[in-house]
């Protein structure tokens, strides 16, 4: 079934999760971690490494202009700022990442070695995990540390269950979503409907989108830095 290689919903609720992490650590999962394109066997494990625990909530608030202005003007970022000191800034850190799977005994079947992440690329990873078994739950766990240190400075746990056997007969609950403005959020920590959501335990979750809009304010993106702005 198609719909099993779309975003999981324990890709998703993994966002309500607190990283455990060192305050004073340089590095931290700001972004959490994205589980997808899950099937039997594999999943993809996505992550990114970032400056901040949280976004700027504090950061300068972005002018309230119209379309028309944001597209004659430069980004309104204040002289001797960066769009780091923008509000709902959550910027990229260089740093390592590792990733542990580990089986419902506690077993660990896959890890990766630490991999260095490029700020200039976002500090994104990916890691593309096969050899699993069906229907199976997996615990995720993702470490990181600076640049070529030894001390894990952060920490974020997941889950999520692999496709059932392709052969198999089983009942399958799941929920869809659609556009999904930031600036239109619910609450800080982000839309009610993703608690409602989980409460009906589905098997997995679907995005259909739109989830960005590189043409409304906060900032209108004109190059590949405001776009990523808004991605995180």
């Amino acid at each position: 079934m198609r719909v099993w290689n779309k975003l999981t919903l324990a890709g998703m609720m993994v966002l309500m999760m607190g990283a455990t992490a060192c305050s004073e650590a340089a590095v931290h999962f700001g972004n959490t971690m994205k589980i997808g394109e899950v099937t039997p066997t594999s999943a993809i494990v996505w992550t990114r490494l970032t400056a901040r625990s949280e976004l700027n909530r504090d950061g300068i608030a972005w002018p309230k202009w119209s379309k028309e202005k944001c597209i004659a003007r430069p980004l309104p970022v204040p002289k001797d700022k960066t769009l780091a000191d923008m509000a709902g800034a959550m910027p990229a850190a260089a740093g390592e990442v590792r990733l542990t799977l580990s089986d419902p005994d506690g077993k660990v079947v896959y890890q990766s070695e630490f991999v260095a992440v490029d700020p200039k690329e976002d500090s994104t990873k990916q890691f593309s995990v096969t050899g699993l078994t069906p229907g199976t739950n997996y615990a995720v766990r993702l470490d990181a540390r600076k640049p070529g240190g030894t001390l894990v400075f952060a920490a974020q746990s997941g889950s999520f269950a692999t496709a059932p056997d392709p052969t198999a007969v089983k009942p399958i609950t799941f929920v869809a979503v659609t556009g999904q403005r930031y600036d239109t959020i619910d609450t800080p920590q982000g839309p009610l409907s993703y608690k409602s959501m989980a409460a009906l335990k589905p098997d997995f979750f679907v995005h259909t989108g739109d989830i960005l809009y590189y043409d409304k304010p906060h900032p209108f993106v004109k190059c590949a830095a405001s776009a990523r702005f808004k991605w995180n």
